[in-house]
């Protein structure tokens, strides 16, 4: 919607979402999220504080820019309180302890500009001491689940992990595997710091410690397996032209996996045992219909396997992976360039199956979503 309008107190029916889940650190505050995109960097957001009320204590690595629209209230910055009105602009530096109240009789509203990219924060005790400030309270419902799920994750993939590295062969190049495993940790490091909204998969943020293989195969291609097991194809070195290639096509491998693409297209498309995962793995990553027979009608299992992950979860992987490199020195237009050359060979090139087609399917739509997030991100397209 290009121009949000303001009726009463609503904007445009947008809904009201619970500001925070953690009880008695916060008190009559509302959160409406008025502009946000896949493929912007930022995110708009409005809060109301009702008469009393206040946001919680925290702090955070990002930065962010708050512009008052009504009320009168104060801002605690550090700790200083500053009286706040409208028009007033209020800049929070990384890592710096804030909190607004509201001491009139009215609401307190103010727009909040946010990194789209950004970490989750610590909330402290309301003491005048912000260096002995510690996390509020006990972790959350939310919590305990994610750490579950991860578990869960972990478990799986070590389990079908052990048993496909029975069957595969590996790369004895050390030179070669200490390539792949040193790209591979700064992109999974930028990861593991970095929560970014998921378009598909879980939009939770969950972080792994991934390990990074890498197979003797002439097929041009790598995959993920849930709990951060990355396999890389000794063809797909041989075919990319550029380390950030290489890192492209690993951070998209992480976002699948980051994302939990695997539980969620497995709960999307069968109603399953979780004890089953690991034959549907094998199903989706071999390309092999008799694999899954025993898990998948026949129509439900084409589809599975002729779409790969399904062009919701490529697209999100792209742009998850795309925002991974931003934050290194790798340049994310690699991903586009790889994508570009595999369509190109697909079309041109003699009949044969790159395993890459198959189980991450290359796309116009993608490529127009990635030349979107780069240009939105200010990347120079250059193409060599």
């Amino acid at each position: 919607m290009p121009v949000l309008k303001r009726f009463g107190e609503a904007w445009n029916a947008i809904p009201e979402k619970q500001y925070k889940d953690e009880p008695g650190s916060w008190q009559a505050v509302a959160r409406r999220v008025l502009v946000e995109s896949p493929t912007l960097a930022f995110q708009t957001r409005y809060f109301e504080v009702g008469p009393g009320g206040y946001t919680s204590f925290e702090k955070h690595c990002h930065e962010h820019v708050v512009v008052v629209v009504e009320g009168v209230g104060r801002v605690r910055l550090g700790d200083a309180w500053h009286p706040i009105a409208p028009g007033d602009v209020v800049h929070v530096l990384p890592n710096e302890p804030h909190q607004f109240r509201n001491d009139g009789d009215g609401r307190l509203g103010f727009v909040c500009i946010v990194d789209a990219i950004r970490d989750r924060p610590t909330l402290l005790r309301d003491t005048a001491l912000c260096a002995a400030a510690v996390i509020f309270g006990q972790s959350s419902p939310e919590d305990e689940a994610i750490k579950r799920e991860r578990e869960n994750d972990v478990k799986l993939g070590k389990e079908y992990s052990e048993r496909l590295d029975k069957e595969l062969k590996f790369v004895e190049d050390a030179e070669k595997v200490a390539f792949v495993a040193r790209i591979g940790a700064k992109l999974a490091e930028v990861a593991n710091a970095t929560p970014v909204s998921a378009q598909y998969g879980d939009k939770r943020f969950f972080a792994f410690e991934y390990t990074f293989k890498l197979i003797e195969d002439k097929d041009v291609n790598a995959f993920s397996i849930p709990g951060g097991f990355i396999y890389v194809h000794s063809g797909l070195l041989d075919y990319v032209q550029s380390e950030d290639e290489l890192a492209a096509v690993i951070s998209h491998e992480i976002a699948h996996a980051a994302h939990r693409h695997v539980p969620t297209l497995i709960k999307e498309r069968s109603k399953i045992d979780l004890w089953t995962l690991p034959v549907v793995i094998g199903a989706l990553l071999s390309g092999s219909p008799e694999a899954g027979t025993i898990l998948f009608t026949k129509d439900l299992l084409t589809q599975a396997l002729t779409s790969g992950w399904s062009q919701l979860a490529e697209v999100d992987a792209d742009f998850a992976g795309a925002h991974y490199m931003l934050k290194t020195d790798y340049n994310p237009v690699a991903l586009l360039t790889f994508m570009e050359r595999l369509a190109y060979r697909d079309r041109n090139g003699p009949n044969f199956d790159l395993g890459i087609h198959r189980t991450h399917p290359p796309s116009k739509e993608r490529a127009r979503a990635l030349l979107r997030f780069l240009k939105e991100h200010g990347v120079p397209i250059e193409r060599s």
